[in-house]
C-alpha cells in the first residue's frame, strides 16, 4: 500500500516522478489538485519537466504560489 508522504518529513532523493498534492493559495482561497512532478535536488523545488533535461528551457518550475503539501511514487504501470 502506497502512503502520502508529507514534505515536512521527507523531500523524494531522486529525479523521479511523483503524484503530488498541490495546494494553489489563489487569492485567499486554498484548492487541492495532484498533479505529477519531479522533484529538483539541486534547486529544491518542484518540475512539470524532467530536471535532467539536456534540452533548453527544459526545466519548468512551479509557481511561487504553488505549494507541495504531500507526494508519493507512481505506482508500477499495469501488467497486460
Amino acid at each position: 500500500c502506497m502512503e502520502w508522504i508529507s514534505i515536512k518529513d521527507r523531500i523524494p532523493d531522486n529525479y523521479k516522478p511523483y503524484l503530488c498534492l498541490i495546494e494553489m493559495n489563489d487569492q485567499g482561497e486554498y484548492v487541492n489538485w495532484y498533479q505529477v512532478l519531479y522533484f529538483d535536488l539541486k534547486t529544491d523545488k518542484w518540475c512539470e519537466n524532467d530536471p535532467l533535461c539536456t534540452q533548453k528551457n527544459c526545466q519548468q518550475y512551479i509557481s511561487s504560489w504553488h505549494y507541495v503539501t504531500h507526494w508519493m511514487p507512481l505506482p508500477e504501470a499495469p501488467k497486460c
